[in-house]
C-alpha cells in the first residue's frame, strides 16, 4: 500500500461561494469543489447565515476525498471575505446573522473610530461593525463572547477554539500612540 500523500485542506469563504481544495505541499491541486450560500440584502444591510457557510463547507468537501484517494490532510487553511463580523456566543454559535463587508450600517462608527485613533479605515477590521452592534442591538450584544471575522468563525467551528488573527500591517504603526480615552489626551 502506498504512503498517503500529504495535503492541505484549503477553504476560501468568498462573498457568495465557498471554494474548497486539497492542495499538495508542492502547491499541486489534487481536487477542488465549490458550494454557494445566500446574502440577505436591503438598503444598507448585508447579512449571511454562518451556518449556511458551514453547510457549504460540508457540501464542498464531501467529494474532495473521493476525487483524491490516498490523501492525508496535514493542515487546514481558511481565508475569507472581510471585514465580515460574526457575533459569537461562548459556545461558538452565532448570536445573529453575520454582518458582511458589504453592509453599510457601521459607516458612522468606522469614521468615528478612524478619527479617534488616526488609523486608516482598513486597519479597523470588524471593530466598527462590532461597535454598531453594541449600540444598536444590545439584546444580541449581551450574548456575545467574541466578535470574529468570517474565517475566524470557521476556524472556531473546526477547532472549538475562539481566536482572532492579525493581518500583516494591521498592527499599530511604530511610534503611533492609540488614544484610550480622556486621560490620554
Amino acid at each position: 500500500m502506498a504512503a498517503p500523500r500529504p495535503a492541505i485542506l484549503a477553504l476560501d469563504l468568498g462573498t457568495g461561494v465557498l471554494k474548497a481544495g486539497l492542495v499538495g505541499l508542492d502547491g499541486s491541486v489534487f481536487s477542488s469543489s465549490r458550494a454557494g450560500y445566500r446574502t440577505r440584502e436591503d438598503r444598507d444591510g448585508a447579512e449571511q447565515d454562518p451556518e449556511a457557510w458551514w453547510r457549504a463547507i460540508v457540501e464542498a468537501t464531501a467529494g474532495l476525498f473521493e476525487a483524491s484517494p490516498g490523501v492525508e490532510v496535514v493542515a487546514v487553511a481558511v481565508d475569507g471575505q472581510g471585514p465580515t463580523c460574526v457575533a459569537t456566543a461562548a459556545d461558538g454559535t452565532p448570536v445573529r446573522p453575520a454582518i458582511t463587508w458589504r453592509d453599510q450600517r457601521a459607516v458612522a462608527e468606522r469614521d468615528e473610530l478612524a478619527a479617534a485613533t488616526g488609523l486608516p479605515v482598513w486597519l479597523l477590521g470588524i471593530l466598527p461593525i462590532a461597535l454598531w452592534l453594541e449600540r444598536n442591538e444590545p439584546s444580541a450584544a449581551v450574548r456575545v463572547a467574541g466578535y470574529l471575522a468570517a474565517w475566524e468563525w470557521v476556524a472556531c467551528r473546526l477547532s472549538g477554539s475562539m481566536a482572532s488573527t492579525v493581518s500583516a500591517g494591521q498592527g499599530v504603526p511604530r511610534g503611533r500612540r492609540i488614544p484610550t480615552g480622556p486621560a490620554s489626551a
